[in-house]
């Protein structure tokens, strides 16, 4: 064993590093190196003990296993130490257990590692007013499908009427608030407590109150006129002319012809017809005609006439012989068709004036109606409108506009009628009024500027918390970049990232696109698009990217198109509260050691819970906050958040970087000077690739990068040569990545095989609402 001692500025360092003054370090020939700090003794001393190199993949002292590599989770952690081990059932199951209700009961296996349990049912409580869904422990929402016990039901929608209204029964017959009593009776007015709806309805047309009936589930007024007999009609010929057999107030024009018809003339009498119109009949004898004449056809006539023959005879008003005839100017009796205008009126105001006028025929005169002109159509008649000469009960659909009847158009079930002659109110997205089908308008048509470009709301979320992973689990199956983080480096790359969350240097934003269910609870087809951008902080605003909720970011032009939509975009969709994305490419902007590293990511898939719907906040001319400009719809809600900024609920995305954009990004300050700086001897000119593939050392002791070569590639991209895995090659001197070669070890071009090779990654995150500007 060998004893190195370090100065105050060692020390610093170490202390960077995130470890303890006297740990271990490896030196050479495999022996256990103590650092001490100068002047505490010598070998004796109190140092660690003598320690084997890590991740070697040979079982030295003080080491419970070494596999080879330094990834946890895999029965063999990062220290040398088991996963789990059923030694002790505080190393096996107990160490196993995340606490979490959902996933069901971990269990330690015989080879140190850590086994899933069974997920727990959908539903299932698991503490805090939070239900399991998909073996994840989430809010417990409204409409989630899910019923929980603070719910009577959830049919996971917000259709009122159909047995469950906002997570509580429709009607129940015990409650009276419920109990469906006070109901429209054509609806139903008895609670079926099996399927909580209510039945026994009316049927169409019966009798639901003092002159209304049924129509279409609503108990509506009776109309008059309509040709629909309704209760309370004896009648309904579709018009409101008197006299033709319905009169105007639906009742027969004829029932007693005494007391319905007019005096009949001499020698007639007042009949009703089959159709219920006033007639005459003739009869024999008649007061009124007095001998020598008497009734003849209907008609008082000397003995002598003969009606018909042509001439006219004593007792003959006229006789047209073969032209006697209903309104031919003579009757069939020889009498007069009318006196005067009086006898002409049919009492329907619709086919304008009758008027009486003389007739000459075979040199004799005679009286005959002359009909009036029609009103033009939709003219006002008494109870309706004017149709073709018929007065008709006024109705949506008729042609006529009846601003009366509160009709507002016609015709119905047009692009601006709807079927009950109600104007639809297009709406013009940008002219700063929110119409009814808009959720937000703010007098343009940008995107990314708080009300999209169709006046719909822009659903964003901010990555807040970020998290890099180190090592793998069953959705992220590998992670060759995160491997590649030694201990020592991971607490410095990890608060690099927090720090720069929360002063927004790191601004990852997803756009929720073609988003129909902003409740963020079932939506089968969306895209996820992916873009950046930079707070906006006014003097005297205090921001904390950690929690900017609905704050305001200027977005980055460069990763949109030219409409401001992302240019890189996921397919997606959301079940149950959950979110699912990819697989597909993407870039990220994240912090490597102090460094922004614009990363270039294919196969990405995400997942993520999604949280609850709150109403966006209002600003008051800063962030955070929507504008009054912006007419948002005041009572719109939307999902506040994706996953939780912890490892249990955080959520996650995986995918592969570039090699080519690792060669962009340079390698971090800490890396190149100082004590800090790798014993590898990188330069500016290096990038980070560069040092991924080479590996870094500080001190030549202490590992900070530990090599890694690319162990994937990009789908997308035609494969080079034999194809991957690519090995990346470096000069000796310079350090730079200046070859690649394929599986067959055979030399392919550098620059498509850094665009095609790429690293797997793992990085868990959580989200909250924001505002693009």
């Amino acid at each position: 064993m060998r004893t190195y001692w370090y100065s105050p500025r060692l020390a610093t360092f170490v202390a960077i590093m995130g470890f303890a003054a006297t740990a271990p370090f490896a030196g050479c020939g495999g022996d256990a190196v103590t650092i001490k700090p100068n002047g505490t003794g010598g070998d004796g001393g109190g140092g660690g003990g003598d320690l084997g190199v890590c991740g070697n993949g040979k079982l030295e002292s003080a080491e419970a296993c070494d596999d080879g590599n330094l990834v946890g989770g895999d029965g063999c952690e990062p220290d040398c130490s088991y996963t789990c081990n059923n030694a002790s059932p505080a190393t096996g199951d107990a160490k196993c257990d995340d606490m979490d209700p959902c996933n069901g009961q971990e269990t330690c296996l015989d080879d140190h590692t850590c086994s899933k349990g069974t997920a727990a049912d959908d539903g299932k409580d698991c503490g805090n007013g939070q239900i399991c869904v998909a073996g994840v422990c989430s809010p417990d929402q409204c409409g989630d499908l899910f019923k929980s016990e603070s719910e009577e039901c959830d049919d996971g929608n917000v259709t009122n009427g159909d047995g469950c209204n906002d997570c509580k029964f429709s009607c129940l017959s015990s409650d009276p608030l419920r109990d469906c009593t006070n109901l429209d009776p054509c609806l139903g007015t008895v609670c079926d407590d099996a399927t909580h709806t209510c039945g026994n309805p009316l049927g169409e047309g019966a009798y639901c109150g003092q002159g209304q009936v049924c129509k279409g589930g609503t108990c509506t007024p009776t109309v008059c006129g309509d040709g629909v007999l309704e209760f309370g009609e004896v009648c309904d010929d579709g018009n409101l002319v008197d006299g033709d057999g319905c009169d105007a107030n639906c009742t027969l024009s004829c029932v007693d012809p005494a007391a319905d018809c007019p005096i009949a003339p001499t020698c007639q009498i007042a009949a009703c017809s089959a159709a219920n119109v006033c007639t005459t009949n003739p009869v024999a004898v008649d007061p009124a005609c007095v001998a020598p004449s008497s009734c003849q056809n209907g008609a008082c006539q000397a003995p002598t006439a003969v009606c018909g023959n042509g001439f006219l005879e004593i007792g003959e008003a006229c006789d047209f012989g073969a032209g006697n005839g209903t309104n031919t100017g003579c009757e069939d009796n020889c009498t007069l068709s009318c006196m005067t205008d009086v006898d002409c009126n049919d009492m329907n105001t619709c086919d304008g004036t009758e008027t009486c006028t003389d007739t000459l025929q075979n040199g004799q005169i005679g009286r005959r109606c002359a009909a009036g002109m029609n009103e033009p159509n939709c003219s006002a008649c008494a109870g309706g409108l004017c149709n073709n000469g018929t007065c008709t009960a006024s109705a949506c659909g008729d042609g006529c506009l009846d601003t009366m009847a509160g009709e507002q158009c016609e015709p119905p079930g047009s692009a601006t009628c709807d079927a009950m002659c109600k104007t639809i109110i297009v709406a013009i997205c940008g002219n700063g009024t929110r119409e009814p089908s808009e959720q937000c308008d703010d007098g343009n048509t940008t995107n990314l500027d708080g009300c999209s470009a169709t006046c719909t709301f822009e659903q964003l979320q901010r990555a807040n918390w970020l998290a890099m992973q180190y090592g793998t689990d069953t959705y992220c199956t590998a992670n060759r970049l995160g491997s590649a983080i030694a201990t020592a480096g991971q607490s410095t790359i990890s608060d690099a990232i927090t720090a720069s969350v929360k002063d927004g240097s790191i601004t990852i934003i997803f756009q929720m696109l073609d988003l129909d269910d902003l409740s963020g609870t079932s939506d089968p087809m969306l895209q996820l698009g992916s873009t950046t951008g930079i707070p906006i902080i006014p003097a005297g605003t205090v921001y904390d990217g950690a929690a900017d909720l609905d704050w305001w970011y200027t977005i980055d032009t460069l990763t949109l198109d030219a409409a401001r939509v992302p240019t890189g975009k996921l397919s997606a969709s959301i079940a149950g509260k959950t979110l699912n994305a990819g697989p597909g490419s993407l870039f990220l902007t994240i912090n490597l050691g102090g460094v922004p590293a614009p990363l270039n990511m294919n196969n990405v898939k995400i997942e993520a819970s999604i949280g609850n719907a709150t109403m966006p906040l209002v600003s008051m001319g800063a962030p955070p906050g929507h504008l009054a400009s912006e007419n948002l719809d005041p009572a719109l809600q939307s999902f506040e958040t994706m996953g939780q900024p912890n490892a249990n609920g955080a959520a996650k995305l995986c995918g592969n970087v570039s090699a080519a954009s690792l060669a962009q990004v340079p390698v971090p300050a800490v890396l190149l000077s100082g004590s800090t700086a790798c014993s590898q001897g990188y330069t500016a000119a290096n990038s980070l690739l560069d040092v991924i593939v080479g590996g870094c050392t500080a001190l030549g002791i202490i590992p900070v990068i530990i090599a890694r070569q690319p162990d994937t590639h990009d789908p997308n991209l035609t494969n080079l040569g034999a194809g991957p895995p690519y090995t990346l090659t470096r000069n000796t001197t310079t350090k730079q990545v200046n070859g690649c070669r394929d599986m067959n070890n055979v030399a392919v071009p550098l620059f498509e095989c850094l665009q095609d090779a790429a690293y797997s990654a793992y990085f868990k995150f959580a989200t909250d609402r924001v505002i693009g500007k």
